[in-house]
């Protein structure tokens, strides 16, 4: 396969108000180019949370899956099907909300850091979206790690070959650490999209010669395989997902997504 995807667009995270007034930052969409460019991917939110604030309370989600990666401190779940869950850092949260399902987020702090985390909305097409609603969670250790370039690369497979969660979409999801001087290489279907979500230090995309800085978003317009290479003087760390669109129309109403 030909390593050759470009990059469409570089974006910024903005700072909207979710939740019981919670400040996040939204990575996407990104409103220049829509939804098409990221189908089937919605919305990623880059949250920090104070220790005992408030949270995002009861509410309810309807058509599409949630992904809740928490970064740092822990994030807790419960929901009307009677599952609750916390997961520490490292560890990620599935939601299929499918028909339609109440649920409500906490977070806390370990050894006194803020809850950091990324919320992650991937539509179902419309025959899956009247499907049972669902939930899973793990940990950081149950998640499989692979190297590359000789050790400089370190990948954690999030969603993909090896990972426990599981989600309807074909999809990858996977967060990757490049130390100075390395590069990752990844085979990816034609059809997918996506985007590369820079967390830290400098990603250089030599297909094209794209830059993305921290908290920026490098969304990935027409080709195969991808390459990133650490584009500066500090470790790179970054969030890579792609996968196959729905093409259909997205009716978005707040929560549900029909």
């Amino acid at each position: 396969m030909p390593y050759d995807r470009k990059i469409l667009a570089i974006g910024h995270k903005r700072d909207v108000l979710e939740g019981a007034g919670e400040i996040v930052g939204r990575v996407l969409p990104q409103a220049r180019l829509g939804l098409e460019p990221l189908d089937p991917f919605l919305m990623l939110d880059h949250f920090k949370m104070e220790p005992g604030g408030a949270g995002f309370p009861e509410h309810p989600h309807r058509g599409f899956e949630i992904l809740t990666l928490v970064r740092d401190g822990w994030c807790s779940h419960h929901d009307n099907l009677g599952n609750e869950a916390k997961v520490t850092a490292g560890g990620m949260m599935r939601i299929t909300a499918g028909k339609g399902m109440w649920h409500g987020e906490a977070g806390g702090a370990e050894a006194g850091h803020k809850t950091e985390g990324l919320q992650f909305w991937i539509n179902l097409k419309k025959s899956q979206k009247g499907m049972a609603p669902s939930f899973q969670y793990a940990q950081d250790g149950d998640f499989p790690r692979n190297v590359q370039d000789q050790g400089r690369t370190q990948v954690k497979v999030l969603v993909g070959p090896g990972s426990p969660v599981g989600i309807v979409t074909p999809m990858l999801y996977v967060d990757v650490t490049i130390e100075i001087l390395g590069r990752y290489e990844v085979d990816l279907p034609v059809s997918y999209q996506g985007f590369a979500y820079v967390l830290g230090g400098t990603a250089r995309f030599p297909s094209d010669g794209s830059v993305a800085s921290q908290n920026q978003v490098a969304v990935l317009g027409p080709g195969g395989g991808l390459v990133v290479e650490n584009g500066g003087p500090e470790t790179l760390n970054f969030l890579l997902a792609a996968g196959e669109p729905c093409r259909e129309q997205v009716l978005w109403n707040g929560p549900f997504v029909d």
